[in-house]
């Protein structure tokens, strides 16, 4: 998917999980989330920032 569509959608989701009352949780693969953490503002992530195998990464209050 190119860059533009994935931020579409990412934005779409996010905004959704900002709505709902509790843990949201999303589940992915390791790229798609430092993808999510780029969109998010981090900044200079490489391929030693992804999360591995079975691997989570918590964002609060987004």
């Amino acid at each position: 998917m190119d860059a533009d569509r994935f931020q579409i959608l990412a934005e779409k989701l996010l905004e959704w999980c900002r709505q709902q009352s509790g843990n949201t949780f999303i589940i992915s693969h390791d790229g798609t989330i430092s993808n999510y953490r780029m969109l998010l503002g981090e900044k200079e992530l490489t391929k030693s920032d992804f999360l591995g195998e079975a691997g989570q990464y918590t964002i609060r209050n987004v």
